[in-house]
């Protein structure tokens, strides 16, 4: 009876101890983590239909001022969606020869972002800035040149999340290759998935999986992102996906282990696209594909809880009993 007593005594004492406000700080229990669920290129004007469709995530059509994203931010928020903000064109900080122009860059950044907690909310998720590095009429950088502009963003505000579209994971997989332990390029790495691609290349899903795990073997913390097409376009011959098309590679999409979140883009069309997913956002067919998809990715990347077995072991070996058993 006493001995029992006596470990009541060093139990009670021990989770005093790691439910202390210093433990927690030092020894985190749990951490929020909210992933990319939803659509791209989204008007404010459509996140309540968004969020009708059971998408947790928007992701804006183009650059706002900082007033601007914070009111995004915050009517996201309000029906319980997270941002993702998207930067200026290419052509307001590139130079001539498709280089970065890390002045006009800085100074874009420090607009948006100084003197704001946007980048610091839980539920903006990241910032859209490079489109196709790789793309031989888009860009032309080097792995120097990539991480400058990594650091100059992160200079004006450490908590801004950068995501880079990068088309083919094989575009980072080469720049990161040439010095994987150099630094990072991006927080966020996304790819697009495309009717022709699939066609092109049948095991390009499975693929790119591949290369994601071999990108999170040099950086644990990247998130990659796999952007699904859903558009026309006339001047290839592209018709618009079908509705199974969408559950279908939406599905084989989440069996895959090594990519963090889902989105389908665009909601709204670009210059050359036809029908896009908001000519098809009210069709019952289209809506059961995407709350399909969506219900699943929830259950797989949903908003959960990180728990930190840290504590659960202090405890066992503090004790040196089963504490699970006690």
């Amino acid at each position: 009876m006493r001995k029992l007593i006596f470990i009541c005594i060093i139990l009670f004492s021990v989770l005093t101890i790691i439910n202390s406000k210093e433990y927690k700080m030092k020894f985190d229990y749990s951490t929020e983590l909210k992933r990319p669920i939803g659509f791209a290129a989204v008007p404010q004007s459509e996140f309540i239909k968004v969020k009708n469709l059971n998408a947790l995530t928007v992701q804006l059509p183009g650059p706002l001022s900082s007033s601007e994203l914070q009111l995004a931010l915050e009517t996201a928020k309000s029906i319980g969606l997270t941002l993702i903000g998207r930067a200026e064109g290419r052509s307001k900080f590139q130079t001539e020869e498709n280089k970065i122009d890390f002045d006009k860059l800085k100074n874009i950044i420090n607009k948006v972002f100084s003197g704001t907690g946007i980048a610091s909310d839980p539920d903006f998720l990241g910032y859209y800035i490079i489109d196709e590095p790789c793309h031989k009429n888009k860009w032309d950088i080097t792995l120097d040149e990539f991480r400058q502009f990594y650091e100059i963003v992160k200079a004006v505000d450490s908590n801004i999340k950068i995501m880079v579209n990068f088309g083919y994971l094989e575009c980072m997989e080469n720049f990161i290759m040439e010095d994987p332990f150099g630094g990072r390029i991006t927080d966020i790495a996304a790819f697009t998935i495309t009717p022709k691609k699939l066609r092109k290349f049948p095991n390009y899903i499975a693929n790119e999986n591949a290369i994601a795990e071999k990108l999170k073997d040099f950086d644990p913390d990247l998130q990659i992102i796999p952007l699904i097409a859903v558009y026309e376009y006339p001047a290839m011959g592209e018709s618009l996906p079908t509705a199974d098309w969408v559950r279908e590679i939406g599905l084989k999409t989440l069996e895959c282990n090594n990519f963090d979140g889902i989105m389908y883009y665009p909601w709204i069309p670009s210059y050359y696209m036809g029908d896009t997913i908001e000519d098809v956002a009210d069709n019952p067919e289209y809506i059961k594909a995407f709350k399909d998809v969506f219900k699943i990715a929830i259950k797989k990347f949903g908003i959960k809880k990180k728990i930190n077995r840290r504590r659960i072991n202090y405890i066992e070996n503090y004790l040196k009993l089963d504490f699970l058993d006690f």
